[in-house]
């Protein structure tokens, strides 16, 4: 589509949207920059996810805008206490800065433990977790370009005692219901062969758009790939050996609310 084309897209999108529906999203805070520049970027996120039909665009923010206030609460947010015991794991960390702009997510595989995991646990952990990144992508003091992420799952040393079938399908479900739009590339690296099993079984889960963004990474040529994406000096030490240890997600969280100047406030 033309600019003019889509930014008529977003026009008719803010007509037909219930004002509500647009004040509760702010409330939960998917929109966390409720200036124009936000509203409109996430109206783009909604019309892209529905390949340009408007009207499925607005009954997606309106589905959306439930899932919010089910899975993060009228305030939009879980707390670090409810996902306590994911966090003492140490799996999941935020690289803010990148040479692309974009934060990277951060996932040491060998980390999860099934077995002491509840399944709806474990999906408000990773709403926790992709939720914390989304305050990088919005912020204007950060300069992304596209209001997307990139996730690097590390998948060296798993075993069979850290594969979980469920986990995955439930992180499968998060990204396309929770977080439409928001992943620029899904880098899984260094999967064993045993992963080949448990993909497989995913797979068919997995929402066609997310599915596209996955990309195998092995050996140094997937480590080059991430050289060139990330850019080497942001990349974790489990992967370059430099001295670069990227924050916990829920330092994360504490480090924006500590040095951001907040978003705007709503307009009266």
């Amino acid at each position: 589509m033309s600019d003019s084309e889509i930014s008529e897209a977003v026009s008719t999108f803010f007509d037909k949207i219930d004002p509500g529906t647009l004040d509760s999203l702010i409330l939960t805070k998917e929109i966390k920059r409720t200036d124009d520049h936000g509203r409109v970027m996430f109206a783009k996120r909604m019309i892209r996810a529905e390949k340009y039909d408007v009207d499925k665009a607005v009954k997606r923010a309106t589905d959306h805008c439930a899932w919010r206030k089910q899975m993060l609460g009228p305030e939009g947010k879980i707390p670090a206490d409810h996902v306590r015991e994911q966090l003492e794991e140490e799996k999941v960390f935020l690289q803010i800065e990148t040479k692309s702009k974009r934060p990277l997510l951060f996932a040491l595989a060998r980390n999860h433990h099934p077995n002491v995991t509840d399944v709806e646990i474990l999906k408000k952990f990773v709403v926790y977790s992709l939720e914390t990144a989304t305050y990088f992508l919005d912020s204007p003091e950060y300069d992304n370009p596209d209001g997307t992420m990139d996730v690097l799952i590390d998948i060296r040393g798993m075993t069979w005692a850290n594969f979980d079938v469920a986990a995955l399908k439930s992180s499968s479900s998060v990204l396309a219901q929770g977080f439409p739009e928001r992943m620029h590339t899904i880098y899984m690296l260094d999967a064993p062969y045993i992963f080949d099993i448990v993909w497989k079984i995913v797979k068919p889960f997995v929402d066609p758009v997310s599915r596209e963004k996955v990309k195998f990474l092995h050996g140094e040529a997937g480590v080059e790939t991430l050289k060139e994406a990330i850019g080497e000096e942001y990349l974790p030490q489990e992967v370059t050996g430099l001295d670069n240890r990227p924050v916990p997600i829920d330092e994360a969280m504490r480090k924006f609310m500590g040095e951001s100047s907040c978003t705007p406030s709503p307009k009266d």
